[in-house]
């Protein structure tokens, strides 16, 4: 779709919407390329960081050359800043 425009177009690699699919990681390998911002929304079972599904989205983000931003999601929550931090402060140690 991207290479059919008739103009740039930019696509928001989204973690969460990727995990809706058959294949997370999978989608993800396949967009990322492309991606021009990308949307770092964990899992977050019991309000807490799932760090190896994280790590492996950061991990995949790297390795497909991304430089763009990652915006952080945490979802609806009354937790929403104490999530923020933790999400930043878990993706600053991987990187």
């Amino acid at each position: 779709i991207l290479a059919q425009a008739d103009r740039d177009i930019g696509l928001c690699v989204d973690y969460g919407n990727a995990a809706k699919t058959a294949d997370k990681y999978g989608t993800m390998a396949q967009l990322l390329p492309h991606g021009t911002s990308v949307h770092a929304k964990p899992d977050m079972p019991n309000d807490q960081i799932d760090t190896a599904d994280l790590n492996r989205c950061l991990e995949l983000t790297q390795a497909a050359g991304f430089s763009g931003p990652l915006i952080l999601i945490v979802g609806e929550t009354d937790k929403e800043w104490e999530r923020a931090m933790a999400l930043k402060e878990e993706i600053a140690v991987s990187y």
